[in-house]
Order: structure tokens, then C-alpha cells, then sequence
């Protein structure tokens, strides 16, 4: 896995382990109108405020206790490698969304794993409250336990919202820990294996022929592949196709 500079260092400077009361106005309204299923948790954290201000189920998916629970101890339950990963992903995201306005749209979802059980879940982030300048005030946080989804080391994302060419191009296709994949190269993927040419790709995905080969090039070299039979074969191996993020479309 390669080093990152971005260490998750630079979310943790925007958090707390300041919790908002049981019987706090936030907690009691969001309890009456979010609802969440069995194996299902949710957490709203607000930036404004410095603290979670909302969680449930937490305690049930993960057997836990609700005085242990703050945003610190939601992100250690992640199992490590994922960790990693999460620390350099949302170090660029939150890095970039302070940076930028109209971020009312985003949204991510990771397919990872805790330290609590061995089913794999997935966690979606999204934008919950912007003010009107249209700064990030507060996410809201959903982390889904499936025993449909399949992991390995390489860690699944997908990212969504309007972002600079720039930066898009740097989180789905770029990042520094090598062992992940973005659910934009998860799509290329499955369009080779249906035997796509370059130029079939590059029509459907709406994208010049010269940037589908770079992203396969790309792909070869971070998974130590030669050939797109490998590559496929690869990613069936690691359950990277069929696309699993479509179970929760």
C-alpha cells in the first residue's frame, strides 16, 4: 500500500468527542423523524457545533454501549486497512468541500469492514445542512450491514455530486492507497468483460478513447496486472464485478 500524505490528520482537526445529550432538542427531534431498518445505523455530525449531535442503532449493529459512542469511536470500529483508506479518502473530500460552495449534492458510499462482526456494510456520507453562503454544516452518516455485499483487501467507493474535472479525476481514479477502486473503474471494468472495445467504452462512458486507455493502464499497474483478461479476472475474484453498489440503487 502506498504512503499518503493525507493521513487523516486534517478530518481530525474538525472533530470532537463532544456528543449532544440523550435528551438533547437535536437528539429527541431526529429520533422522531429518521427512521432506520434492522441492521441499519445513522449518526449526524455537525461542524458547526463540533460534536455528534445525533446517532441510532449504533449500539445494536455493533454491541455496543451508548456513553462509549462519539464520531472518534464510530471511526475506530472500522477494521484497519479500511481505516487507512477512509483516513486518506475523507482527508481529500472534507479538504475539498471547505474549499468549495454548492457541495448540497454530495455524497459517497464505502464498502468496508469493522472490528465488530465480519459481515461488510455500507457506510454512505452525505452533505445533511449547508448554510446560505453554501458551506458544509453538518453529514448525516448510514452505515448498512449486508451479508450481500463481499469484500477482500481492495476497498470499493463511489463518489457523486458536481465537483472540477480536476478533483474528480483525482478521487476516482488517482488515490495513493493503492488497494481500492472507484465505482467509475468498477463500471469500465464490466464493460470490458462484456468484450467492450476501447472505443465502445469510451462512447458509452462519454469519455475520450485517450482517457479509457490511461485508466486501464492505471488499473494494470495498482492491481499487478498485464492484460485485460487478468484484470477482469481480478476483479471477480475480489467481488469488484458485478457492481455491488447497485444492490442499494
Amino acid at each position: 500500500m502506498s504512503k499518503s500524505k493525507f493521513s487523516g490528520n486534517y478530518t481530525k482537526a474538525f472533530l470532537s468527542k463532544k456528543v449532544s445529550s440523550a435528551d438533547s432538542a437535536e437528539q429527541l427531534h431526529y429520533d422522531k423523524t429518521i427512521d432506520i431498518k434492522e441492521n441499519e445505523a445513522t449518526y449526524i455530525y455537525s461542524f458547526k457545533e463540533n460534536k455528534l449531535v445525533f446517532s441510532k442503532g449504533l449500539e445494536s449493529l455493533h454491541n455496543i454501549k451508548s456513553e462509549e459512542i462519539n464520531i472518534f469511536f464510530i471511526r475506530n470500529l472500522i477494521a484497519e486497512h479500511f481505516l487507512n483508506f477512509s483516513n486518506e479518502y475523507h482527508d481529500r473530500l472534507l479538504l475539498h468541500i471547505y474549499n468549495n460552495k454548492n457541495i448540497e449534492n454530495f455524497s459517497t458510499n464505502i464498502i468496508l469492514n469493522y472490528n465488530t462482526f465480519d459481515t461488510p456494510v455500507l457506510l454512505n456520507i452525505k452533505v445533511f445542512e449547508t448554510d446560505d453562503n453554501g458551506n458544509l454544516l453538518s453529514v448525516i452518516s448510514k452505515a448498512i450491514k449486508s451479508e450481500k455485499l463481499k469484500t477482500t483487501k481492495v476497498v470499493q467507493y463511489s463518489l457523486n455530486g458536481s465537483f472540477q474535472e480536476e478533483f474528480n479525476n483525482e478521487i476516482n481514479f488517482n488515490l495513493d492507497h493503492k488497494l481500492c477502486i472507484s465505482e467509475k473503474n468498477i463500471e469500465l471494468i464490466e464493460l470490458l468483460e462484456k468484450g467492450k472495445s476501447v472505443e465502445d467504452i469510451a462512447t458509452l462512458l462519454s469519455v475520450p478513447v485517450d482517457s479509457i486507455m490511461v485508466r486501464i493502464s492505471n488499473l494494470f499497474k495498482r492491481f499487478d496486472v498485464t492484460n485485460n483478461k487478468d484484470l477482469i479476472q481480478f476483479a471477480k475474484t475480489n467481488f469488484l464485478i458485478p457492481n455491488q453498489f447497485k444492490i442499494f440503487s
